[in-house]
């Protein structure tokens, strides 16, 4: 649990990298590059391709900034470093943040789909989490509503 609460929070200040708060979207493209494992055979894939992610932040009168984000892969593939499979991984991410003076309230749901052709086995995470920080007392309270891996 706490992995994940670290996990999270770094993906927050990793998605705030080089943004700046302004009131229209910012897009900004990711190179999604590197050697992941397939979960579901061990297998290592070398992925090559990129992410979109547009992002709004926007001030409110009462003091609070709201941040919406939304990112998804375009054409990442791969290939497997033992078999040769070709797979596409498709992914998509909602981030969503309300920072008052008081507290911070993030939610994530991510949906990741490792697809794999021929015989190669798919892989698919579905995440829905809520993180609220109190800064009062330093609480905070990590709700998963959604945790779901599969092999397919």
């Amino acid at each position: 649990m706490q992995m994940r609460k670290i996990v999270f929070l770094a993906m927050s200040c990793l998605i705030y990298a080089g943004v700046a708060l302004a009131d229209g979207a910012v897009v900004d493209h990711q190179d999604l590059s590197g050697v992941f494992t397939n979960p579901c055979n061990g297998e290592l894939i070398a992925f090559s391709g990129n992410a979109v992610f547009v992002t709004h932040i926007t001030p409110r009168p009462d003091g609070s900034v709201r941040t919406n984000i939304r990112a998804n892969t375009q054409g990442v593939s791969g290939v497997g470093l033992t078999t040769g499979a070709s797979y596409q991984l498709i992914e998509t991410i909602d981030f969503n943040e309300l920072l008052t003076p008081d507290n911070d309230t993030m939610r994530q749901h991510v949906v990741l789909n490792i697809v794999g052709h021929g015989d190669a086995p798919n892989f698919f995470l579905h995440l829905i989490e809520t993180v609220h920080v109190d800064f009062a007392t330093g609480d905070v309270d990590v709700k998963i509503q959604q945790d779901r891996t599969e092999c397919r």
